[in-house]
């Protein structure tokens, strides 16, 4: 074989997840409502590339509205 070979034993680890507090989270949201999403389609998104449950997000949402 002439040339170079190479093998793939394992991909990286995955990287460790960064926290969010309340406040990230609903900013995140208010940036993809801003951007024409509806907010209940806004939290699942937020949620689901943060790997959160909706709930938390949701959470987040209401308490920044609320000023908490």
């Amino acid at each position: 074989v002439r040339g170079e070979i190479t093998a793939v034993v394992a991909g990286a680890p995955p990287a460790a997840p960064k926290e969010y507090g309340p406040a990230q989270l609903a900013e995140l949201v208010a940036v993809r409502e801003e951007a024409g999403e509806r907010r209940k389609e806004a939290i699942a998104a937020v949620a689901a590339e943060l790997g959160l449950p909706k709930r938390e997000a949701f959470d987040a949402v209401v308490a920044a509205k609320h000023g908490a």
